[in-house]
């Protein structure tokens, strides 16, 4: 659900008001729903700067990052030397930073994903 549908300020009013008259349950989902929003936008923002990256960078930081491979094992799929991939993953993971800069709020929630 978009943050500007008409369903979703519908739903989030209705929310506030029920939270505005103690009721903790309609608050904590209010928030819930904000948190997942703000997730879901920062793995977008990950996910279009991953795509933006070279080839090799991008297959290293997708098998060990998010794969949760070893360097022995991705180094035997990618069919390169262990130091190679280490080298891969220094430099995607360095120009992952420098893209996500741009946005200080998408910044920390991305380096938190990843794990940078």
């Amino acid at each position: 659900m978009k943050l500007n549908s008409s369903a979703f300020r519908a739903k989030d009013d209705r929310l506030l008001k029920m939270a505005l008259q103690g009721d903790q349950k309609a608050l904590d989902l209010r928030f819930a729903r904000y948190r997942r929003l703000l997730y879901d936008l920062a793995v977008g923002a990950l996910i279009a700067h991953l795509i933006r990256l070279p080839v090799p960078l991008r297959s290293a930081i997708i098998l060990c990052d998010i794969g949760e491979h070893g360097i022995e094992q991705a180094s035997a799929v990618l069919g390169f030397a262990p130091n190679t991939v280490k080298v891969r993953l220094h430099r995607g993971r360095a120009r992952l930073g420098l893209a996500t800069r741009r946005n200080r709020a998408r910044r920390n929630v991305c380096d938190v994903l990843i794990g940078v």
